[in-house]
């Protein structure tokens, strides 16, 4: 494969192969039973553990969209492998149970996606959906960041829906109208309090509530038409936070997401919210990755 740099990202299949060629270097840093991966030396806050299952994680936001378009089959016993033994209390691999303010809280919203996208491609036996079922409910009743971290569990919700597993309507309830407090107007949010306007208000609430609109709009029409609703409204601001040719403004927190930047509009376009040109929404998602593959990102120290 050539360079990310040299893809032009104009098709399908470039987009896919940019995937491809980001997943390359890391199938060969797996953890334990697949259920982490080991990207550098390196810590964060929450310890090394939780990192190793936070990188796992993060893969499936672009894995879990191939496999439901059947796609990346190679992975899929991997990760696959991982989930299961990552959430199997009697395996070494164990991620362990769900604390208050648990770094693993955040990592549940991918595997949420995975679930509700293609949890049929993961083939999972009676045993282990139950205890993938059991690991992921142990989000409710624990204590979280009052911001963005409530559609982690409200997405947690969502899956279990999507799945007929059970689920906690009181607490999908609570969720989101906590969150419905930090709407400003004008499309805006604040992320929590104490008060946060920056790119969390695009990656952090209105990307992920157009993922719930998606999959909970028969089952929670006003909440799923409101967030459509406004992120359409949020998107006529949101295209001046970016050059035409796709840099985007450099500002607030976590600007190490760079990709965070134009997934707004990739959750438009997966949402069906027609806020804009379809042309102008290609453009700010492609000319970001463009912008972002110009530069040297990808280091393993």
């Amino acid at each position: 494969m050539e360079p990310l740099s040299q893809n032009p990202l104009r098709t399908r299949a470039d987009a896919e192969r940019a995937l491809l060629q980001i997943l390359e270097p890391v199938k060969d840093r797996f953890t334990q039973g697949n259920a982490g991966l080991h990207l550098g030396d390196f810590a964060a806050h929450y310890g090394e553990a939780s990192a190793h299952m936070e990188a796992f994680s993060r893969m499936l936001w672009g894995l879990a969209p191939l496999w439901s378009q059947r796609g990346g089959g190679k992975y899929l016993p991997l990760f696959r492998q991982g989930l299961v033994n990552g959430t199997d209390p009697d395996h070494p691999a164990y991620w362990g149970t769900v604390t208050d303010y648990d770094q693993k809280i955040v990592e549940m919203a991918s595997i949420a996606l995975t679930l509700m996208l293609c949890g049929d491609r993961l083939d999972l036996s009676p045993h282990e959906a139950q205890n993938l079922r059991r690991w992921l409910a142990g989000v409710e009743g624990k204590a979280l960041p009052q911001n963005n971290w409530l559609f982690f569990r409200a997405l947690v919700q969502a899956a279990f829906r999507r799945m007929g597993w059970p689920w906690n309507r009181e607490q999908l309830e609570e969720d989101l109208s906590k969150l419905e407090g930090w709407y400003l107007g004008e499309g805006w949010y604040c992320d929590g309090q104490p008060s946060q306007v920056d790119y969390y208000v695009p990656f952090g609430m209105h990307y992920y509530g157009l993922i719930y609109a998606r999959f909970m709009a028969e089952e929670d029409p006003v909440s799923s038409s409101r967030f459509r609703e406004r992120t359409a409204r949020f998107a006529r601001d949101y295209l001046y936070w970016f050059e035409d040719g796709g840099r985007a403004v450099p500002f607030g927190r976590s600007l190490t997401y760079r990709f965070g930047q134009c997934a707004f509009f990739s959750a438009l376009a997966f949402a069906g919210v027609e806020a804009l040109p379809w042309g102008v929404v290609k453009s700010r998602v492609l000319g970001n990755l463009r912008d972002w593959f110009a530069q040297p990102i990808f280091s393993s120290r």
